[in-house]
């Protein structure tokens, strides 16, 4: 049975990839809007997907043409889904976007540029919200926490690239900050399920895996899906904070922050029952997969 026709906005991102074929095989009919040239291989000869190249942060939906889309799921960072909400299509009557946990776990960060984030995704956030309001759509946010899959994220496949490269990772203190790094794959199962829920209009859900974890612990994880035996130091968190601020000069790891190592000890997990109520959100324990890293 063919369902509404969705637009899918970063459909060639880590989520996007797992996304596509899920509504796909459930019948959707999917226009996929991408920078990326490339759609995700294997996707090319769906029927049910009219790819679309268009940067929505320069370029308006308008430039698309007139689309029959009834419902839109956006991958994108918040604040570009803020851009574009601002005007959705006329028919569109639901909307889901991807936020981030980092408007709370970043908010107090000793960071300057951090705090800065926080604020960002904040106001795109109420952006988002108040732009739906004013156009009669309906709205869900989901805010994923530490996103990995097939080494192609930049949180587990950050850790497995540091250990790949330097056979070791520093740890400071015990490591006993608490986390539940949530698959790719759990983030796109909760898209669609948040769009099909009537429960979940107009609603906010931080979403994040199904097992709490110690960071020394997800370190150990990710070694052995490396397929290599921890080997952790123990380091002050003055040496952590400058050899971050180090690492972060070269290219691999250009996205670090010295902030990093003040949140190993610090827990970051999230009350995921609003999500198993409202549209039956059941993520499974974290299982990394390592994929590029792995070589």
């Amino acid at each position: 049975m063919k369902r509404n026709n969705c637009l899918v906005v970063g459909a060639t991102s880590l989520v996007g990839k797992f996304l596509l074929p899920r509504m796909a095989g459930a019948g959707y009919s999917i226009t996929a809007v991408s920078r990326d040239v490339q759609p995700h291989s294997g996707l090319t000869k769906e029927t049910s997907i009219k790819w679309v190249r268009l940067d929505l942060s320069s370029d308006p939906l308008s430039s698309m043409g007139k689309e029959d889309i009834e419902t839109v799921i956006s991958l994108a960072p918040i604040w570009v889904t803020a851009t574009f909400a601002q005007s959705l299509p006329p028919s569109a009557r639901r909307l889901v976007a991807l936020g981030s946990t980092s408007v709370h776990t970043k908010a107090a960060s000793p960071s300057a540029g951090e705090r800065a984030l926080a604020a960002q995704l904040r106001d795109a956030e109420n952006s988002v919200m108040e732009s739906c309001a004013r156009q009669g759509i309906e709205w869900t946010i989901l805010r994923p926490t530490m996103i990995h899959g097939q080494g192609l994220d930049g949180n587990v496949a950050a850790i497995a690239r540091f250990i790949t490269r330097f056979r070791f990772f520093p740890l400071v203190g015990q490591g006993l900050g608490l986390r539940a790094p949530v698959h790719a794959g759990e983030v796109a199962h909760a898209a669609l399920a948040a769009l099909e829920s009537e429960n979940a209009v107009d609603k906010a859900y931080d979403i994040s895996g199904g097992e709490t974890l110690t960071y020394r612990m997800m370190v150990e994880r990710i070694f052995e899906g490396l397929g290599r035996k921890p080997r952790i130091a123990r380091v002050p968190l003055w040496v952590a904070r400058g050899g971050l601020r180090i690492l972060s000069f070269l290219p691999p790891f250009g996205h670090l922050n010295p902030a990093l190592a003040d949140r190993m000890s610090v827990d970051m997990v999230f009350d995921l029952s609003p999500a198993k109520i409202d549209f039956e959100y059941s993520p499974g324990p974290f299982r990394p997969d390592m994929g590029a890293t792995s070589q």
